[in-house]
């Protein structure tokens, strides 16, 4: 998956915004006096955009029931099953709306890219700068301030940002010097910075093969699963609490046994081991009675659906054995969420949305060419000197969509009731996922199906991905070039 950026840098939305009155408005806010009446604003969005098939989805994340209605004619499964049959593959993923002056740096990002790519069609760009139809930047500002003032009148959480555009681009792909990666500085950054939790949802989670176990002579070198583990340790010897939470796809998109992917699982089974031996090497030293998944879990999302409200066309005859997916997952009726969201928070502060993966092409900088934002509140509400402000929320929103819960434990994700409350409620949509009986599932959050001891050490729950051959911890290929996968 490339997930080469997606950018609306030319989407605009009207604002038919009307004189405001210089009388105070409601609960005492300043006002701004800012004619814009007919004036049109610049909004931008970035994140996971894949603009295809499939990727349109709910919360409930369904398999077969919205297969004649809401994914009639939008189905997709990355195995390439029937929709005759289905499932179709249920689709998890995180995008951005940007306002304000930032979404004139998206525009920036877009001109630079449409001037290296396309040189001699420079003319059809749409001029901003000095365009009578678009507010100014003094303009834009004002209406941005006006807006988030208006949002913390009408929600405790709400207010104004600090956002900032980071990148993974070079010089063949936009009119700039060099290289930028500053989508892995800012990974880094704020890793370095967190003081109680990490949480992340990725397509991909490979790197710091320098530092792995085994394989260590590839050229996997973003610093991201160190950092985490790093971090991670820092706390153990401070004798602080802190806690990761990973969120990824049970396996990349497609189908597992095939070499590509039986080969990005490689790199992503190296990762979490030297992670987790980091961990127990520490907890070791520093004489500490804790597991290492007190503070490092990763996760996938499944589901489950029962035949009552299914909406597939042929629900009670069976594939022929000619066609051995679909026979196979008719009778189990149960597929893994893809997550193709790429999204960090920390400590419910600071969080980043974009397109770049966890693997080396997106954080290098000189090969997929991403774009992300990365953004804090500049005063959030908080309590007990926790941030509740929009990024608690949403965090919390998320929480909620996995576990179908929302429990004054998650909270604090840093605590270890929180931790131990989702691995248990993990470990039972296990069973339940991998049950001979077929049940609906209410939730969907799931150990990623590793076994880690006290010492750090890591083993395969199961040998083999569900309704597959494909080894959980993958096989390096001896034919594609590394580059290809990392």
């Amino acid at each position: 998956d490339d997930d080469e950026e997606e950018e609306s840098g030319e989407d605009e939305e009207d604002e038919e915004s009307e004189e405001e009155e210089a009388a105070p408005r409601s609960r005492g806010l300043p006002s701004q006096h800012v004619q814009v009446k007919g004036k049109r604003r610049v909004i931008a969005f970035v994140g996971g955009l894949d603009l295809t098939n499939g990727r349109w989805d709910t919360p409930t994340h369904t398999l077969y029931r919205s297969l004649a209605t809401e994914h009639a004619t939008d189905f997709l499964h990355g195995w390439c099953i029937s929709p005759e049959w289905g499932p179709r593959e249920p689709w998890h993923d995180i995008h951005a709306k940007l306002e304000g002056p930032i979404a004139r740096d998206v525009i920036a990002n877009f001109e630079q890219r449409w001037r290296q790519q396309a040189p001699e069609q420079v003319d059809a760009l749409y001029g901003v700068a000095g365009n009578n139809l678009l507010l100014t930047e003094r303009e834009e500002a004002a209406v941005t301030t006006r807006l988030a003032q208006q949002k913390h009148a009408q929600e405790v959480s709400g207010g104004s940002w600090e956002v900032q555009i980071v990148r993974s681009i070079d010089r063949f792909s936009a009119t700039i010097d060099g290289v930028e990666n500053s989508i892995q500085h800012a990974y880094i950054t704020a890793i370095r910075a967190a003081e109680h939790h990490l949480y992340f949802e990725n397509q991909y989670f490979m790197g710091s093969s320098q530092y792995w176990l085994d394989d260590n002579d590839v050229s996997c070198h973003n610093l991201v699963p160190y950092e985490i583990a790093h971090r991670i340790c820092d706390h153990i010897r401070n004798k602080t609490r802190f806690a990761a939470y990973v969120v990824i796809p049970m396996y990349p998109e497609g189908y597992p046994e095939t070499g590509a992917i039986q080969e990005q699982l490689r790199w992503q089974w190296n990762s979490m081991r030297m992670m987790y031996k980091m961990i127990g090497n520490t907890l070791r030293e520093e004489e500490v009675d804790a597991h290492p998944t007190d503070y490092l879990n990763f996760y996938c999302v499944g589901k489950r659906e029962v035949t009552d409200g299914s909406q597939a066309p042929n629900l009670s005859e069976p594939p022929e054995e000619e066609n051995e997916l679909e026979n196979r997952l008719f009778h189990v009726r149960r597929l893994p969420i893809y997550v193709h969201s790429k999204l960090m928070i920390a400590d419910d502060d600071f969080i980043m949305i974009g397109s770049a993966n966890i693997n080396e092409r997106s954080m290098a900088g000189d090969r997929d060419t991403e774009i992300c934002m990365a953004a804090s509140q500049t005063a959030p509400p908080t309590v007990g000197g926790r941030h509740r402000g929009t990024v608690h929320q949403f965090r919390m929103s998320l929480f909620s969509e996995h576990t179908n819960e929302s429990v004054a434990e998650h909270l604090n994700p840093d605590d270890v009731a929180c931790v131990h409350r989702v691995n248990e409620l993990a470990k039972r949509n296990w069973e339940q996922f991998m049950s001979e009986e077929i049940t609906d599932m209410e939730s969907h959050i799931m150990p990623y199906p590793i076994l880690v001891d006290q010492a750090g050490d890591v083993t395969e729950a199961v040998k083999f991905f569900p309704d597959t051959q494909a080894p959980v911890r993958g096989c390096a290929s001896y034919t594609l070039p590394d580059k290809l996968t990392l």
